[in-house]
């Protein structure tokens, strides 16, 4: 819908009080909210991808961003240093074609970004064809893209307060140590990169067990 989080997120409560002070804090406070569907990523085949890499592909994908894992983090990491529109410009130039066309044609996009990242990065891609033969262009652990995630986020929305609502978790995440595990690695990062101002909320239809990996996450 057209209309802003909190007003959804109030009309959800029906205690006047509540939703006033709710309203209060959105104005004192201005946060960015992100929804992660993880029924849909379901359904869309990635009950195995970590939770992480779901989330930074979201974000990813609402700054923009082609869908290709290594040009979402070449592009990442040009923004953050002021250089993404300039790579766009000569995309363009070297190509012939409008960048918005380009982000819907990967291998053409990748060729031209192989030369440009060689370029921009010489010490990381150091012949025009490294990028493009790279199955992963960095050794990004979870922490250094969590920090890069929250960056970006700070970058474009000009806040550092952020909220990630994450739906569905119970039944994507339930019979998975490996998903589990990464949830809880990525509420601690959000929590200790963050520094308090990123939180994140999981939600599940059926309530989580008083045993097991799942009740570990809970209030993380």
């Amino acid at each position: 819908e057209s209309k802003p989080f909190h007003e959804l997120f109030t009309a959800r409560f029906e205690i006047i009080a509540l939703q006033q002070r709710i309203k209060t804090l959105t104005k004192k406070y201005n946060t960015s909210v992100f929804l992660l569907d993880l029924a849909a990523q379901g359904r869309s085949g990635s009950n195995n991808t970590p939770i992480s890499t779901l989330l930074f592909d979201h974000v990813c994908a609402w700054a923009g961003y082609p869908s290709e894992a290594k040009l979402q983090e070449l592009c990442a990491l040009l923004e953050l240093n002021d250089q993404l529109d300039e790579f766009k410009q000569k995309c363009e130039e070297n190509t012939g074609l409008d960048y918005k066309d380009l982000v819907h044609q990967p291998i053409t996009l990748i060729q031209t970004a192989s030369l440009l990242a060689h370029e921009y990065y010489p010490k990381i891609w150091q012949t025009p064809e490294s990028f493009m033969t790279a199955q992963a262009i960095s050794t990004t652990n979870d922490q250094e893209r969590v920090k890069q995630m929250l960056d970006l986020i700070q970058k474009k929305t000009e806040t550092s307060r952020v909220l990630f609502i994450i739906d569905e978790v119970g039944h994507f995440r339930r019979n998975n140590q490996n998903l589990i595990n990464n949830l809880d690695g990525l509420a601690k990062n959000l929590k200790e990169i963050g520094e308090g101002r990123a939180w994140m909320i999981a939600t599940a239809q059926q309530t989580i067990p008083r045993t097991g990996p799942l009740f570990g996450l809970q209030d993380r």
